[in-house]
């Protein structure tokens, strides 16, 4: 895929935060390289990609994209994990998805109504799906 993901988590209509300890623990596995806000991600022997974190303190994670993100199942795995984390929403060019129904109803009120109804996808191989089909 030859685009961006990205993850955002909010509570009531405003963005929220996870700690950088939580994305630190999701992705380690596939880390192998790091800087402050650009991980390097592996999977297997061909399948790279990105994470950029942005944050708003500096142990707190506002958001974070996926540049180029692979077909590993992994990947997506992990971006279902930090979904579920808080109130998290992955959207990309043509799409969006939350990993529970009450994370629709925290975003705010614009987002919502730009996105529309989101579907509730319970796998990482739903979101995977769902990006490929969009």
């Amino acid at each position: 895929m030859s685009f961006a993901v990205w993850v955002q988590w909010f509570e009531d209509g405003r963005p929220a935060t996870i700690p950088i300890a939580v994305v630190e623990r999701v992705f380690s596995a596939s880390v192998t390289r790091r800087d402050d806000s650009r991980w390097q991600l592996r999977h297997g022997d061909r399948d790279l990609c990105e994470l950029h974190l942005q944050f708003r303190e500096p142990q707190e994670v506002v958001a974070l994209t996926v540049s180029h993100p692979c077909d590993a199942p992994p990947l997506w795995n992990s971006i279902l994990e930090v979904l579920r984390e808080r109130h998290g929403v992955c959207y990309w060019p043509g799409g969006a998805v939350v990993a529970s129904q009450e994370a629709s109803a925290q975003l705010p009120e614009d987002m919502r109504m730009s996105l529309g109804d989101l579907d509730v996808l319970a796998s990482g191989a739903n979101i995977a799906e769902a990006v490929a089909h969009s």
